[in-house]
């Protein structure tokens, strides 16, 4: 097997299909053998029906399908550690990384390098690790890499690496809506690993940010209220004002630089996750 395609999914029942039929469209101009592995990530949907119907059909898909929902860093783990091709491609399962970029970066591993970043055109610094291609000695010691978004830039130089990195534009999701709510957005640090820690960081930003924007509203109701112009002493509420506006600015400080201190000094676990079962080759399997 020379190439493997690891793709987390999580409730995709609308993109599954799509994202199936342009990969095997693109995968057949490689010139080389693949696999399609995708990691069903305790989907509440028909995502993971689906996949085992093309896994059943299709000899060059392999689904991996966990027993409940770990999150995105687990599935990809369980992706990578499954996959059986001397270079891995991983990337999202919406659609919003075009596949049609593969034969790119597989004619860039085959010139010499061992990671492949894919950096999306954005004005603000990428931190996405999400579209990457690794080579085995990348896989073998990426691997180990708890904190993707933190530390894997640091260990690929490390270790010696050879990396190339290809720009693209990141498209829109082609249906479905995105995977994050509020709650997973306060649970999560920046890595995207799920700490109390982070929780709380989280928290106190929300309640900063909510308590500056009451004092603001409030002061600009009293400044362009009617009476506010007439009587100066009905500005005497404005200075209530002020407890809203700076204690808001001390919380959302406060988790900011509480979030800050976990990034320089992570909780180092991996993500764990349990198998359900295999489907490749045709055939059902336990783990």
């Amino acid at each position: 097997m020379e190439v493997s395609v690891v793709l987390p999914m999580f409730n995709e029942e609308e993109v599954v299909l799509r994202m199936y039929r342009r990969l095997k469209a693109v995968a057949e101009q490689l010139n080389a053998r693949y696999e399609l592995l995708f990691v069903d990530d305790g989907s509440s949907d028909s995502t993971a029906d689906t996949i085992l119907e093309i896994s059943l059909n299709d000899e060059s898909v392999t689904g991996v399908f966990l027993s409940g929902h770990f999150g995105k860093e687990a599935a990809l783990r369980a992706g990578l550690e499954y996959a059986a091709g001397q270079a891995i491609v991983t990337m999202d399962g919406d659609l919003q990384d075009p596949p049609e970029l593969i034969p790119e970066m597989v004619r860039a591993w085959r010139s010499g390098v061992d990671v492949v970043r894919m950096r999306r055109q954005s004005p603000t610094p990428d931190r996405h690790l999400d579209f990457l291609l690794y080579s085995p000695r990348a896989a073998t010691v990426l691997s180990l890499v708890v904190n993707r978004q933190r530390y894997m830039k640091d260990v690929i130089e490390w270790a010696g690496l050879r990396e190339t990195v290809i720009t693209y534009e990141r498209q829109p999701r082609v249906a479905g809506r995105s995977k994050w709510t509020v709650a997973q957005l306060l649970g999560y640090s920046r890595d995207g690993t799920k700490t109390l820690s982070s929780v709380c960081a989280r928290i106190l930003m929300l309640m900063g940010f909510l308590g500056f924007f009451a004092g603001l509203t409030y002061a600009c109701y009293i400044l362009i209220a009617p009476i506010g112009w007439n009587d100066p002493a009905s500005l005497v509420p404005l200075t209530s004002a002020t407890p809203l506006l700076f204690g808001g600015c001390v919380l959302y400080f406060l988790g900011w630089l509480a979030e800050g201190m976990e990034q320089i000094a992570p909780p180092m676990r991996h993500p764990n996750f349990s198998i359900r079962m295999f489907a490749r080759n045709g055939r059902m399997s336990a783990p």
